[in-house]
């Protein structure tokens, strides 16, 4: 199972981590309608999938993959114990 771990925000971004426990566990295809994320491998091996191309995979210190508006996705846990986080830019804050 894949559960988020922690969430925070810093620097105008949302973070999200999470744990994946078990080889293949996944966060299904999905896509972002209103806003992009990053997707940052921490520790093990992830890959990310698309029903067009390819599965793409990272392990920590690689680049992080970019997912656009409307990029439909999922991640995949390649190792027991893997951890990964998105961070997704907040919603700008206006002051009055």
């Amino acid at each position: 199972m894949v559960r988020v771990v922690n969430t925070f925000e810093y620097g105008n971004n949302l973070h999200l981590v999470y744990v994946a426990d078990r080889v293949g566990d996944e966060l299904p295809l999905h896509q972002h309608e209103d806003r992009g994320h990053l997707t940052i491998c921490m520790a093990g091996e992830i890959e990310a999938f698309f029903p067009d191309r390819e599965p793409i995979a990272a392990r920590p210190g690689d680049a992080p993959f970019e997912f656009g508006i409307s990029r439909l996705h999922g991640i995949r846990a390649k190792t027991n114990g893997t951890m990964f986080m998105s961070v997704v830019a907040s919603a700008p804050r206006h002051s009055n």
